[in-house]
């Protein structure tokens, strides 16, 4: 049986002191060769010990890899590595004693027992500096360990000169290390000191530690090292890039050295014969897996991964500067749990890529989700694959995240379309003004710029006349706010515009989160109400927009990071984390929510036909496109998750309505709601979600107020009136009226019923063709006929009825067409006309007798 390497306890400070007493004894001395050479080196190296060294170097935090990981289900998955140095520290637990075993035989077997230097190599080592030629190795386990210290300690600080020095091989350097070696021993177990050592040790090309050795040569954890195995590794520690094992040309070398590892092992007792025996006749069989670095290996997951080390580069958290985040990542051994849930990550990629596939199209798609309430970015894809070395013009590839800000992946944004009127349609209710008022809508419309008013420009609004059209012929005068919204009617919205402050709506988009993706201020212009104007922003920013109406107006920062932990220390950093804001009120929250339901339902919607999954969860969202299709959006929302798709083209120039557009037999103007429909497909099946709050009252009705009597005025005059009691208007049909030709007759809703505040009531003209009956009840028959004549009836009748009192004979005693109603002229008009019939004479009655 081989023995055991554990050893626990601390080297007794008497044997450290000994130790370090025989070594600096036999230099000082020079018992090897005449003191005064050796005494003349250390002159000459200008070196007083006792002032120059120090015996105090604790065990550092190494440089270790950096991972960042997301959720894929309940397991957590590794999406990239970093590092400049490809290690993963691992506890003594978690290296087989066969490493340990392995590397004490061939490089230190003294190891256990030892100061932690040796006295009379140090003296050898002098001696042979004296004489001018090289120093020998001399160097312990714990002097290696104090060496590569050094040498890291100066890599992490950017101290070039420092690391070189630290690898000098002079008799200084030697009894630096030593004495810090003796202090080491004096601190630390020697299983911890070991531990250390097996690392922090160079293992070939970016290979650093036995657990990146065993996973990169062998694919085992170091835990699970065989004994060839971890002699193979063992022997490799003095010239790690000539005996390594992924190279043809390294095999004879490798062979060789861990043949001899293995003798050492046998040689102090740490294998039997027959281990030996079995061992060395065991080929060298590799299985090298190599650990993909950075973001470019991530597969669809680059451009969220790059969104994840740029967040990373803006945090002071990581550092002070740019450059120190960026080292933090690749040195400080992070575990980064990120938001991204790669079941969701994986569908929405698909969905992106079946419906454009990257190659000759000009339009690319990118989409993202946000989780309501939290900002947790939960995915982040596009169709074209990530690639540094594409040209931006490229259609195959790109390096530029089209789903995010120019700071976190080098878009400049693009122009939101009518997804941009959600904040108008905020500001609207936020003042007090309801879903149901009705404002100008016609088809095309011409605007007079200084009659809006931009209190956030001393000069306000100026500029020529200018004309607006929908895109959509909807042939309505006037419309409602709601169905403005359905319909995505421009002139509705830039007549909301003129009843509002142009400098809030930009401020309340920017409470939202809402910035020009190139960093520069949003500055809005009047066509960036419809999205139409000079404003680029990014499908991040528009998504978490929408994503604060779903939270009930509360504004929630988006974040890329569930947690960060420092793997070597288990210790979680205190990263920058989501904050929240209240923003709008829930009762507007809840009123938005009612247009954008309507807008994405099947039923109504008429800009989404097709996004709405109907699997039995409330989604509402907003459609936009701009000027001939070039960019195209569809931004929506569940009471769980925010989802917005950009389809379009990153050069501003092909249209979506164009031919070569076209993908799977779907223009591009329509692909945004075939890939948001996959999108939100999956995430409704992993989130699910509620029904949305209910809304109700002044803001969805309205405030009621009467209709006034406008009967008989000209257009202009009623018109006014109805403005003037908060009414909009429209002209319908000319009516049959008794109302002179070209006057109001009527209105719809009739004058003194009660309507909601700002809706519209309908004007009706008068064609002139009707009368007014005149009452000609208790007229003479005569005077009656007369009277209705003159009236301009021409079909008149006469019928007698018979009456008791002589005074109603020849008087009109009824008319069949009512008083004051509004008949044509030749409608049938018959008066009753009384006939006197004196009363029968009374008869003798029966009971009189006669006398």
């Amino acid at each position: 049986m081989a023995k055991s390497s554990v050893l626990t306890s601390k080297v007794s400070p008497f044997v450290a002191f000994l130790g370090g007493s025989l070594a600096l004894g036999v230099v000082a001395a020079g018992i090897l060769t005449p003191g005064i050479a050796v005494a003349n080196v250390v002159a000459s190296d200008g070196v007083n010990l006792a002032a120059s060294v120090t015996a105090e170097l604790p065990l550092i935090d190494l440089q270790s890899r950096s991972t960042i990981v997301a959720k894929d289900g309940k397991n957590w998955k590794t999406i990239a590595t970093f590092f400049n140095k490809n290690r993963v520290p691992v506890s003594s637990d978690q290296i087989s004693d066969n490493m340990k075993n392995a590397v004490v035989a061939v490089e230190n077997p003294s190891f256990w027992t030892d100061s932690g230097v040796n006295a009379l190599a140090i003296a050898r080592a002098a001696v042979q500096n004296a004489a001018g030629t090289s120093s020998s190795g001399a160097s312990t386990i714990t002097m290696q360990l104090v060496k590569n210290q050094i040498q890291e300690q100066a890599e992490n600080s950017g101290d070039d000169e420092a690391a070189t020095a630290a690898t000098e091989r002079t008799l200084t350097r030697k009894l630096s290390n030593a004495w810090l070696a003796l202090g080491m021993t004096k601190e630390y177990t020697k299983d911890q000191i070991l531990t250390q050592y097996l690392n922090i040790s160079f293992m070939g090309g970016t290979i650093y530690g036995i657990e990146a050795a065993a996973r990169y040569y062998f694919n085992v954890s170091a835990a699970d090292l065989s004994i060839p195995q971890a002699a193979l590794l063992a022997g490799m520690l003095p010239s790690p890039n000539n005996t390594s094992p992924d190279k043809k040309d390294n095999l004879p070398a490798a062979l060789e050295r861990r043949n001899y590892v293995l003798d050492k092992m046998l040689e102090h007792g740490y294998i039997t014969e027959a281990e030996h025996k079995d061992a060395v006749a065991t080929p060298i069989k590799v299985d090298i897996t190599p650990t993909k670095q950075g973001c470019a290996l991530a597969g669809y997951n680059a451009f969220f991964c790059e969104y994840v080390v740029a967040t990373i580069k803006s945090d002071s958290t990581f550092g002070a500067t740019p450059v120190e985040r960026a080292a933090t990542l690749n040195r400080g051994g992070l575990t980064i749990y990120t938001t991204l849930d790669l079941k969701l990550q994986k569908a929405a990629y698909q969905a992106s890529k079946n419906w454009l596939k990257p190659g000759s199209n000009p339009f690319a798609t990118a989409t993202t989700s946000v989780k309501v309430g939290t900002g947790a970015i939960l995915s982040m894809v596009q169709n074209r694959p990530y690639s540094t070395g594409s040209s931006s013009y490229s259609k195959k590839a790109t390096a530029v995240n089209y789903a995010a800000d120019y700071a976190y992946g080098g878009s400049n944004g693009f122009r939101a379309g009518s997804t941009f009127k959600l904040f108008t349609l905020v500001d609207w209710l936020t003042k007090g003004h309801s879903l149901n008022e009705y404002v100008a809508s016609r088809d095309t419309m011409t605007f007079d710029q200084t009659e809006f008013t931009n209190s956030c420009s001393a000069d306000g609004l100026n500029g020529p006349d200018w004309k607006v059209s929908n895109s959509i012929s909807w042939g309505q005068s006037s419309m409602s706010v709601e169905k403005a919204t359905v319909r995505s009617a421009n002139t509705a919205f830039i007549s909301m515009v003129k009843q509002l402050d142009l400098c809030d709506i930009q401020g309340l988009a920017e409470s939202m989160g809402v910035s020009r993706a190139d960093g520069s201020d949003l500055n809005m212009g009047l066509s960036d109400v419809i999205g139409n104007g000079e404003v680029n922003v990014s499908p991040l920013t528009m998504t978490n927009a929408y994503a604060t109406i779903a939270n009930n107006g509360v504004y929630c920062t988006v974040t890329p990071f569930v947690k960060v932990v420092d793997a070597r220390t288990s210790k979680e950093l205190n990263v920058k984390g989501t904050e929240c804001t209240q923003v709008i009120s829930p009762e507007v929250a809840a009123a938005t929510t009612v247009a954008l339901k309507a807008t994405i339902a099947t039923s109504t919607g008429v800009t989404a036909t097709g996004a709405n999954p109907n699997d039995g969860t409330d989604l509402a969202g907003k459609t936009g496109t701009t000027d001939e299709g070039i960019q195209n959006w569809l931004i929506g929302y569940s009471t769980e998750v925010a989802t917005g798709t950009w389809v379009g083209d990153p050069l501003s120039r092909a249209s979506g309505f164009d031919s070569n557009t076209t993908s799977k037999g779907v223009s591009g103007y329509n692909l945004k709601t075939k890939i948001w429909h996959d999108v939100m497909t999956k995430v409704d099946s992993l989130y699910g979600g509620s029904e949305f709050p209910s809304a109700s009252g002044p803001l969805v009705k309205g405030t009621n107020v009467t209709v006034p009597d406008v009967t008989g005025l000209s257009a202009t005059a009623a018109q006014k009136a109805l403005e003037n009691s908060g009414f909009a208007y429209s002209m319908g049909k000319t009516a049959s009226s008794a109302v002179a030709k070209g006057l109001v007759a009527k209105t719809e809703p009739s004058a003194g019923s009660s309507a909601a505040k700002g809706s519209s009531v309908v004007i009706r003209l008068s064609d002139g063709s009707r009368i007014a009956v005149p009452k000609v009840v208790g007229q003479s028959k005569d005077v009656a006929i007369a009277t209705l004549q003159d009236a301009g009836f021409t079909s008149l009748f006469t019928k007698s009825v018979s009456v008791t009192d002589q005074d109603q004979d020849g008087i009109v005693i009824a008319q069949s067409l009512a008083a004051k109603s509004e008949k044509p002229a030749g409608a049938k008009l018959v008066l009753s006309i009384g006939k006197y019939t004196a009363p029968a004479s009374a008869s003798p009655s029966d009971d009189d007798d006669d006398e």
